[in-house]
């Protein structure tokens, strides 16, 4: 008997075996199979809608830094009797029923001698408002009356070329009975920026880089300015035109950023289509 055994022992483990495998179907196999799926995660794939081109969602506010420019009285002087006159503009919508005249005259007719000066003519005196372009009387290129001061009376806004990229400018108005030069600038357009219904000075580049924008605005007494490189700390700045609303642009190389101008702040938009 003991010489049989060893083959029993191996008969029963070999039974076993099989009523083991016999017993494990195929519910059993899923069970302890892991099934591999790919899993999309945020970092490899974004499946959220890109933010549509247009869209009015403001990004950013920026505060802008304002600096004050003094307003000055104008000083009375007479245009020399040998100087050509040219074109005048009259102005009689003063209070009090005042009126006013503004005078354009060249030093000569040469082609070397083009320099325009400007006088105004008001209350039976005469006011040197001095160079306004060094390119003869075609040189002068804006004579407005327009209210800038957004106290109800127009003020004159004259501009004439003085250089390649540089423009002269210059607000004249009446405050306190006396007539001022409200503000002597470069390079200013009137604009409507916040679509207030009320105009707006900028100054912006002529060709000169890099580009520059500033925004003015009347404080009840003068006009402040705030330049928009600056208080964005960006490279350049541009101002334009696209249906119908003015956008600022600013921005270092290839990286611009887009903004519209509310409540003396820029408000940082999507630049639409």
């Amino acid at each position: 008997m003991k010489k049989f055994w060893p083959y029993i022992m191996i008969l029963l483990l070999i039974t076993a075996g099989c009523a083991n495998t016999a017993s494990v179907g195929p519910d059993a196999n899923l069970q302890n199979t892991i099934v591999l799926t790919p899993q999309i995660t945020s970092n490899t794939l974004n499946t959220s809608a890109p933010t549509p081109v247009g869209s009015s969602r403001m990004l950013n506010n920026i505060d802008l830094i304002f600096i004050p420019h003094e307003i000055k009285p104008l000083i009375e002087g007479t245009p020399d009797k040998r100087w050509v006159k040219g074109s005048s503009v009259y102005y009689g919508d003063l209070p009090g029923k005042k009126k006013a005249t503004l005078s354009f005259y060249c030093e000569s007719q040469s082609d070397t001698l083009k320099d325009v000066y400007a006088y105004l003519e008001a209350g039976g005196k005469v006011y040197n408002l001095g160079l306004i372009s060094c390119f003869g009387f075609d040189g002068i290129s804006q004579v407005e009356l327009v209210d800038l001061t957004n106290d109800g009376i127009k003020d004159f806004f004259i501009m004439g070329g003085s250089g390649a990229t540089c423009e002269t400018a210059w607000v004249i108005g009446y405050k306190d009975g006396k007539w001022h030069c409200f503000l002597d600038y470069s390079n200013l357009n009137i604009n409507d920026l916040d679509e207030d219904g009320r105009q707006e000075l900028t100054a912006t580049s002529r060709g000169s880089l890099p580009t520059f924008v500033e925004i003015f605005k009347w404080n009840g007494n003068c006009f402040e300015s705030a330049d928009v490189t600056t208080c964005t700390k960006m490279e350049y700045s541009t101002l334009y035109n696209k249906n119908s609303r003015w956008i600022i642009e600013s921005g270092n190389a290839n990286e611009p950023y887009y903004y519209i101008y509310k409540g003396s702040k820029l408000k940082q938009i999507f630049l639409g289509d």
